[in-house]
């Protein structure tokens, strides 16, 4: 892939410059597009609870717990707990890697930030509220630390059997934390950039809690489309 900045020949529009390019008999040109900035959000809650016998998406135990919503996960582990060997990829506001129940089971060397470009996908301060509190080490405007990649990857594989918190669904499996949501937009580039590394650093799943806003109808990108067909 190539980024190129659109000149004043076409009126610095992408729409115009590409479509351009995509009439031009050009030897190895698989598609020319604009890079489109899709603003992302998380689109599911994620229950925080220390109690495994309040976990009632894994096993219902309780029948004070409304609905029958479960996965049965108990049966499951008769069978397997998960395997280190299997990674997945939590694409999601980052994970807080020093999290006690959490911690063991991450591969911080594979880990990576698709939002700032770089290899440590911790958490940021936003101004968004999330379903955590305001912490004291974050600025007043932007108060909130973002706790949801953090509450999904324990969804995943939490530690079993150390006596703290809860229980991932796949407790022995790695996690490979992927920040790739932020208070700003992001590239369609950068969203393929970075399912294409993810695959590449050993990822057998990737999970994604999330999903475009008003950027819903724009059409995914060739870049996007190449590399969801590249992990499957």
């Amino acid at each position: 892939t190539a980024l190129v900045a659109v000149s004043d020949r076409f009126g610095k529009d992408a729409v115009d410059a590409s479509a351009a390019l995509s009439k031009l008999d050009v030897d190895g040109l698989v598609s020319a597009e604009p890079d489109l900035y899709r603003e992302l959000r998380a689109t599911s809650v994620v229950p925080d609870d220390p109690l495994f016998a309040q976990q009632w998406h894994l096993s219902r135990q309780d029948d004070a717990v409304p609905g029958a919503g479960q996965v049965f996960a108990s049966d499951a582990w008769d069978t397997t707990l998960g395997d280190p060997s299997i990674v997945v990829a939590v694409f999601d506001t980052g994970v807080d890697l020093t999290h006690p129940d959490l911690a063991p089971n991450i591969a911080t060397a594979l880990a990576f930030d698709a939002v700032d470009g770089d290899d440590d996908p911790s958490p940021t301060c936003s101004f968004q509220f999330d379903g955590a509190g305001p912490v004291s080490d974050c600025p007043m405007n932007a108060p909130f630390r973002q706790s949801h990649g953090t509450s999904v990857a324990g969804v995943v594989a939490a530690v079993a059997d150390n006596g703290i918190g809860v229980s991932g669904v796949c407790p022995r499996c790695t996690l490979l934390p992927v920040r790739i949501l932020g208070d700003d937009a992001q590239s369609s580039l950068a969203i393929a950039d970075a399912f294409v590394r993810a695959v590449d650093e050993g990822a057998a799943v990737i999970n994604n809690s999330w999903g475009p806003g008003f950027s819903l109808f724009f059409p995914l990108s060739s870049a996007e489309q190449d590399a969801f067909d590249y992990a499957r």
